[in-house]
C-alpha cells in the first residue's frame, strides 16, 4: 500500500479514537454527577448520601430519593448523610430537620405529555416530588419554612412522611 492510502487511513483512525474517548469521558462525567436511583442531576445543596455495607457510597439526588433508597436497601446501608441546604455542609441524616413539601422542586420533571391512542398521559408519580430539604438546625429549616412553606419534620418523621405521605387529619 502506498503511503498516500496508509496516510489518510491512520489519520482517519486517530479521529475516530478521540472522538470515541471524548464521548467515553464525557458519558462517564455524566454518571459521576447523576442521583443513583432516578438518574437526574445532582444539585451541591441536595444531595444525600449512603454508605454500604460492601464499602461503596450512593449519591442521591435530594433527602427524598435518599431515604426512599435507604429505605428499599436498608440491609446494606450503613450510615446516612444529609446536605444542609444552605450551607452545603454534610452531616449524619438522623440529626438534620428537613423541610417537606416546600415550593422548590430542583428535582422535579416537567409534566411531559406523550400520545397514546391520541389520549394524552400525565405524570402520576415523581420519586423526588414533593420536596424534602436538609437542614442542620431547627432556625434554619423553620426561616426557609416562612419563605417556601412546607413542614419541618425531624428525621423519623421525614422517613414516615416519605413512605406514606403527610399524615391526614
Amino acid at each position: 500500500m502506498s503511503a498516500k492510502k496508509i496516510i489518510p487511513a491512520v489519520v482517519m483512525m486517530l479521529m475516530i479514537a478521540v472522538a470515541s474517548t471524548v464521548f467515553f469521558l464525557e458519558r462517564r462525567e455524566v454518571a459521576a454527577s447523576a442521583c443513583t436511583a432516578c438518574k437526574r442531576e445532582l444539585h451541591p445543596g441536595w444531595v444525600f448520601t449512603l454508605a454500604m455495607k460492601n464499602g461503596g457510597q450512593e449519591t442521591l439526588c435530594c433527602a427524598k430519593c435518599g431515604i426512599l433508597e435507604r429505605l428499599e436497601k436498608q440491609s446494606q446501608v450503613v450510615s446516612a448523610r444529609a446536605t444542609d441546604y444552605e450551607t452545603a455542609k454534610t452531616l449524619p441524616a438522623e440529626e438534620a430537620l428537613y423541610v417537606y413539601n416546600s415550593d422548590l422542586e430542583h428535582c422535579a420533571v416537567p409534566q411531559k405529555r406523550d400520545w397514546t391512542d391520541h389520549q394524552p398521559v400525565h405524570l402520576a408519580w415523581d420519586r423526588c416530588v414533593p420536596s424534602l430539604l436538609a437542614f442542620e438546625t431547627r432556625a434554619q429549616a423553620k426561616e426557609f419554612q416562612v419563605v417556601h412553606g412546607g413542614t419541618v419534620l425531624d428525621y423519623n418523621e421525614s422517613v414516615e412522611w416519605v413512605k406514606s405521605g403527610p399524615p391526614h387529619h
